[in-house]
C-alpha cells in the first residue's frame, strides 16, 4: 500500500530508438520511435531503449518484441546481459570473459557463441530492465506522451556507433 505523505514519483522518459537483435549481429540502425516512461532507475543514468528481435535469450526471459531498458556504459562485468557492438552489428547477449577472451552468449541452444575480435567490440550498455506488452503496441502506445516530452525541450539521445535509418 502506498502512503500519501509520499507521492509516486514521477516517470522520466528515454527515447526508444529502434529494435536490435537478440541472435545473429545485424546492422546497427538508430529508428528513433517515441519514449518509454522509466521509474525507479537512478536519474544519472543515461537510459535508452530498445525492442527485441530474434530468439537467442529467450531463456533469459528476453523474447522477440520485448522493449529492453538499457543503462549506457562501456563495460559490463562478466554475466551482465549487454547490448554489444561488432563493427557496426549489434546484438543482444550475456557476456563472459574467460583468459582474457570476450565471449558473447546467447540464452537458447540454438543459437552460436559470438567470439568478437576485441579491438572491433564496444558495448553500448547492460540492460536493466525487460518489458513485455501484452496489448498493443509500445510505440503507439506512448505516442501522445512522446510528442508532450519532445515539445518540452527534451534532447534526443544517440547510441554511439549506430547509424540512423
Amino acid at each position: 500500500m502506498h502512503s500519501q505523505s509520499q507521492p509516486y514519483p514521477q516517470p522520466r522518459f528515454v527515447p526508444l530508438l529502434g529494435h536490435v537483435q537478440a541472435g545473429a549481429l545485424t546492422t546497427a540502425l538508430e529508428e528513433a520511435e517515441g519514449f518509454v516512461p522509466v521509474v525507479g532507475i537512478a536519474e544519472g543514468d543515461g537510459l535508452f531503449a530498445l525492442r527485441i528481435r530474434g530468439l537467442s535469450m529467450e531463456q533469459a526471459g528476453i523474447l522477440p518484441g520485448d522493449v529492453v531498458i538499457v543503462r549506457r556504459q562501456g563495460d559490463a562485468a562478466d554475466g551482465d546481459i549487454v547490448v554489444a557492438l561488432v563493427e557496426d552489428e549489434a546484438t543482444v547477449k550475456r557476456l563472459r570473459r574467460s583468459g582474457g577472451r570476450v565471449a558473447l552468449h546467447p540464452e537458447n541452444p540454438d543459437f552460436e557463441v559470438i567470439f568478437p575480435d576485441p579491438a572491433q567490440l564496444q558495448l553500448l550498455g547492460k540492460v536493466v530492465e525487460v518489458r513485455r506488452y501484452l496489448e498493443g503496441d509500445v510505440g503507439q502506445y506512448f505516442e501522445g506522451d512522446a510528442r508532450r516530452h519532445v515539445a518540452s525541450g527534451a534532447k534526443s539521445q544517440r547510441v554511439a556507433g549506430a547509424r540512423r535509418a
